[in-house]
């Protein structure tokens, strides 16, 4: 299950993603592993990401 009680299987369509915050889009589960794995590297990337803006000292020398 995702937010709002999304049910397994259920398709996720735009009225769906719309009425779910966005940050929540993350909580989503795919059912196909290839697309999981590519939203959980886009949540860890996110996640790296508000760090470095909300935390200088954490900033790599890549920033």
């Amino acid at each position: 299950m995702g937010p709002s009680k999304l049910a397994k299987g259920t398709k996720i369509d735009k009225a769906y993603l719309a009425s779910v915050e966005k940050f929540h889009w993350f909580d989503i589960r795919p059912a196909e592993d290839e697309i999981a794995s590519q939203l959980k590297a886009s949540r860890t990337h996110s996640n790296r990401h508000a760090t470095a803006l909300t935390c200088p000292s954490k900033r790599s020398a890549r920033s």
